[in-house]
Parts: structure tokens; C-alpha cells; sequence
């Protein structure tokens, strides 16, 4: 799946936050997005919210490393 932002000049934190959850449940299942033609401003905040991802899953693992059982 290709998502092209040529034209778009505003897309919310929500949105990417959104867009991401789908992207990691389609790449679960060997599907993949591809995004192309951020804007500048676009693609600062997809990064600051990708980054934030990868924060709460290493806090998420980090938390339950010392567990002794972890159900899933």
C-alpha cells in the first residue's frame, strides 16, 4: 500500500498515532505501507511519533523484564 501526501499540507498527531497502529498490525501480517512526499513538517511529526512508539515499548518491556510470568 502506497500513501502519497503530495497534496497534503495538515495531518493531525492523532492521525499518525492512527496510521501507525495499522501499519504495525499489516506489517504482522507481511503487508506493508509505504509513505511517500511528506512535507517537512509532516515528516518531523511522523518521526516524533514513531519515536514516542519505540519509547513505550522498550518502557513496556523494560517494565516486564523482571517478571516471572508474562501472559499475552
Amino acid at each position: 500500500i502506497t500513501l502519497d501526501f503530495d497534496k497534503i499540507e495538515f495531518a493531525s498527531r492523532s492521525f499518525f498515532d492512527e496510521l501507525n497502529s495499522q501499519k504495525r498490525k499489516l506489517d504482522f501480517l507481511g503487508k506493508s505501507i509505504e509513505i511517500i512526499n511528506l512535507n517537512n513538517s509532516l515528516k518531523q511529526l511522523y518521526q516524533i511519533v514513531q519515536s514516542s512508539l519505540i519509547k513505550k515499548d522498550n518502557a513496556f518491556f523494560s517494565s516486564i523484564a523482571s517478571a516471572q510470568i508474562v501472559t499475552v
